[in-house]
């Protein structure tokens, strides 16, 4: 039991952060959008949340690969749905396409290297 909570700890914080990130009202802070792309952060978030649900999923599937992927997609699709409720916030299908390159890299960076697996 205490292995599987530190196994899935930091995946599932991180998980959670991307959520309250996903939902949190940007409009009430100062940002300088030119500084990132708000593309490439959706990239980097789905890249960093496959590497980080890699090693739980390598434990308990046969080809995490395959889940994670499917995983990821869900999560970011599910977070674009809730922001459809969300009056500040909004359905962005190109959210979408970048979680998912974001995700793919991951996964072809993970399929090379079968350290991080």
């Amino acid at each position: 039991m205490e292995n599987s909570f530190k196994l899935f700890s930091i995946p599932i914080i991180y998980s959670l952060l991307v959520l309250i990130i996903s939902v949190w009202d940007f409009n009430q802070i100062e940002l300088n959008k030119s500084l990132v792309s708000d593309k490439l952060v959706h990239f980097i978030i789905y890249f960093l949340f496959v590497i980080i649900w890699t090693k739980p999923f390598n434990k308990y599937f046969k080809s995490p690969i395959k889940v994670i992927l499917i995983f990821s997609i869900l999560f970011g699709f599910l977070i674009e749905i809730i922001q459809l409720n969300i009056h500040y916030r909004s359905f962005e299908i190109y959210d979408i396409i970048f979680n998912l390159l974001g995700s793919l890299s991951a996964c072809f960076v993970i399929s090379q290297n079968s350290r991080l697996l």
